[in-house]
C-alpha cells in the first residue's frame, strides 16, 4: 500500500513538474515575442518621428511630372478663358453713343437681317419684325442706355444669325429686357420681366433674351448647334416645345394618303414629322473676370 501511494505521489509531482517546465519554456516564448514586437514599435516610432522632424523635396522625376501636369492645366483653362470671353471685342464695342446715331446704326443692322431671313426662306412674324426694339421706331433711347442696347442688339443679332442660317420656318417673337425704363419693368409684349444682371464681384453680366420660333426638329437642332458655334457666348436657360399637331392623325386618314402615292411605302410615320414651335430663353453672357485677388505670400 506504501509502495502504490508513492508510485502515485511520484507520478503527481512528475507532471507537476512538466508543467511548470513548459509553462515556463511557455511564458519564456512569449515574453520574447512581446519584446520583438516592442522593440519593432519602438523602430518605428524613431522612424515616424524622423519623418516628422525632417525636410523632404521631390524628385527630379516627380518636378518634371508636375510641370507638366500644369502646363497641360493652363492650356486647358486657357481655352475655357477664350471661350468665355468670345466676342469680348464686340461687346467691349458697344459704348454709350449718342442716340440718334446709335438709332441709325441700329435700324441698319436690323435690315440686313431682315434681308438674311428672306434669303434663308424664313418668315417673319409682324410681332418681331423689330426684334424687340419697336419702342424705339418712333423715338430715341436716352445716351446713357445705348451701351446696354447694343449689348442686347448683338446678342439678338447672334441668335437670329444661327435660326436663320438653319433655316426654321419662321420667327415669331424676340423679347429683351427693358431694364432702359428705368423701373426695369417690363412693359409690352416684347419685354421680359427681369433685369440685366451683373454677377457680384464683376466676373460676368447676363442679359437675358427670348426667342419664340417654328421649324423642323431638324431646323431646331441646328440652330442651337449653331449658337454653339457664336463667337459670342450664349446658354440656353430653357427650351418650351409644343407640337403643332393639336392631335394625333387618324387611321383612315393615314390610309387614305398612303393610297394617294404612286409608290407604296413599306412603312409610313404618323407622328415625329410635322414642325414644332419653341420658346427659347437664351442668355448672352458678357465675361468680364473682374479685378484677380490679391496672391497670397506662399
Amino acid at each position: 500500500m506504501k509502495t502504490a501511494l508513492n508510485r502515485t505521489q511520484t507520478a503527481v509531482l512528475t507532471g507537476m513538474a512538466a508543467i511548470a517546465v513548459l509553462g515556463g519554456a511557455g511564458l519564456w516564448y512569449l515574453s520574447g515575442q512581446v519584446g520583438a514586437v516592442r522593440e519593432e514599435i519602438d523602430q518605428q516610432s524613431g522612424t515616424l518621428q524622423q519623418l516628422a522632424g525632417g525636410r523632404y523635396y521631390p524628385s527630379a522625376q516627380n518636378v518634371e511630372a508636375l510641370k507638366k501636369n500644369n502646363a497641360a492645366l493652363e492650356a486647358a483653362l486657357g481655352e475655357i478663358r477664350q471661350r468665355l470671353q468670345g466676342g469680348a471685342k464686340e461687346l467691349n464695342g458697344a459704348v454709350e453713343k449718342n442716340a440718334v446715331v446709335f438709332k441709325q446704326e441700329m435700324a441698319d443692322r436690323l435690315k440686313k437681317l431682315r434681308e438674311e431671313a428672306a434669303h434663308n426662306g424664313v418668315r417673319i412674324d409682324p410681332a418681331a419684325a423689330d426684334f424687340g426694339f419697336s419702342m424705339y421706331r418712333n423715338a430715341n433711347p436716352s445716351d446713357s442706355s445705348t451701351g446696354m442696347l447694343g449689348r442686347q442688339l448683338l446678342g439678338i443679332e447672334a441668335v437670329s444669325d444661327a435660326l436663320f442660317r438653319a433655316r426654321v420656318s419662321s420667327l415669331d417673337a424676340v423679347r429683351r429686357t427693358q431694364d432702359e425704363n428705368g423701373d426695369g419693368q417690363a412693359k409690352g409684349p416684347e419685354a421680359i420681366p427681369l433685369r440685366v444682371t451683373p454677377l457680384p464681384g464683376g466676373t460676368y453680366t447676363l442679359y437675358p433674351l427670348e426667342f419664340e420660333f417654328t421649324g423642323t426638329e431638324d431646323a431646331v437642332r441646328e440652330g442651337l448647334a449653331n449658337l454653339a458655334a457664336s463667337p459670342l457666348f450664349l446658354v440656353p436657360r430653357a427650351l418650351t416645345v409644343t407640337s403643332r399637331r393639336a392631335s394625333p392623325p387618324r387611321t383612315d386618314d393615314l390610309a387614305k394618303s398612303v393610297q394617294t402615292l404612286e409608290k407604296k411605302p413599306s412603312f409610313l410615320i404618323a407622328l415625329g414629322n410635322e414642325e414644332i414651335r419653341v420658346r427659347a430663353r437664351i442668355d448672352l453672357v458678357d465675361w468680364t473676370e473682374g479685378a484677380p485677388a490679391p496672391k497670397k505670400k506662399p
